[in-house]
């Protein structure tokens, strides 16, 4: 399982989420991708903006609901993609178990910077937003693929 993390999980590890389930199908590669926040309210939806703009990608994130990053989730998990180095230092610092498969996303791609928050911006600053991840997540299926996890 691909755990992707942020803060609040109604943006940016969602829509990672959601893209990554898409592009893996893709691909050819069969993950169970799951998303969650360091600071997550539970139950809260996506952002509209992150659902319309999924929408856009062919992806939907009307049943998202948030959830917080746990012990439970991050052991189920495979590899743990955070947004930001903090996500990163958060998830470890609660579960040093996890340090060697928590990777920020621009790590693992081995490209670009952390992906910054578009909570409270416009579309356009959505639209930036999952631009940035697509092009992060291109960079880690290709990865998986050639690698493995």
């Amino acid at each position: 399982m691909i755990l992707f993390v942020c803060t609040g999980n109604t943006c940016r590890s969602p829509m990672a989420a959601v893209m990554a389930s898409k592009l893996l199908v893709e691909a050819g590669l069969d993950y169970t991708v799951r998303s969650a926040g360091v600071s997550a309210s539970p139950e809260c939806k996506a952002s509209a903006h992150a659902v319309t703009v999924m929408r856009e990608e062919g992806c939907d994130l009307l049943s998202h609901r948030s959830q917080r990053v746990t012990g439970e989730l991050v052991s189920q998990a495979d590899l743990v993609l955070a947004m930001t180095s903090g996500h990163r230092a958060a998830v470890v610092s609660a579960y040093p178990f996890a340090a060697d498969k928590t990777f920020v996303l621009c790590e693992y791609a081995e490209s670009g910077n952390n992906i910054s928050d578009p909570f409270g911006g416009d579309y356009g600053t959505y639209r930036e937003c999952a631009s940035q991840i697509k092009t992060q997540l291109e960079r880690c299926i290709k990865k998986i693929k050639e690698t493995g996890l």
